[in-house]
This record gives structure tokens, sequence and C-alpha cells, in this order.
């Protein structure tokens, strides 16, 4: 799962994309791990916190079935209905990461 995190990173399209935590909490059958990303440069953080960009906060997990991505947080309202999705290969993270993404710097430019 460690490995997948890595890919993800170098596959989204953003400023700054980094992977947080790593957790295998509910046993080894349930790994758990965070992307972190932001459209903005880390240089322009205000006081250098990545809270302070526009950001958003990704899971994926796999619960008991099928591989899970879920937004948790985001620093600013985007139309868009997305929470939660099923996936079905490492492929199809990125692409779904990368769409949200677009949507999101689209949302900035309005």
């Amino acid at each position: 799962m460690k490995q997948v995190a890595k890919t993800i990173e170098r596959g989204v399209n953003a400023e700054y994309v980094g992977s947080g935590n790593f957790s295998t909490l509910g046993g080894k059958d349930n790994p758990f791990f965070s992307i972190n990303i932001s459209l903005d440069p880390k240089k322009t953080w205000v006081n250098g916190y990545f809270d302070n960009s526009h950001y958003m906060k990704f899971t994926i997990s796999k619960e008991n079935g099928p591989v899970k991505l879920k937004l948790l947080a985001q620093s600013y309202k985007i139309k868009s209905n997305f929470r939660l999705t099923s996936i079905k290969s490492t492929d199809d993270a990125i692409a779904r990461i990368n769409k949200y993404v677009e949507l999101a710097k689209k949302s900035l430019q309005k």
C-alpha cells in the first residue's frame, strides 16, 4: 500500500502532493492512507501551514471489500458531489483525483 501512495503522489497534477498517515490500525487486511494536495506552491502558504493553502485531503482504504477513495476535507467549496467512491486500480484513483483537482482549479478562477 505504501508503494500505491508513492505512485499516486507522482501521478496527481497539483502544486503539492504528499502522503500523510499510513495505518493498519484496522488490521493488516484493512490498510489506510491519506493524500494531502494543495493547489498552491508550498512557499506561498501563509506561515508555512498546509491548511492555509487551497487544499484537499483524500483517504484511500480497503474496508472489508472494495478499495474506497474518500474526500475528507477541502479549504473551499466546489460544486461537485465527490465524497466517496470505489476505485478499481491505482490509475483509476489518479484519474479521479486529477479530475477533482481540475474542478477545484476552475472554481478558484471564477
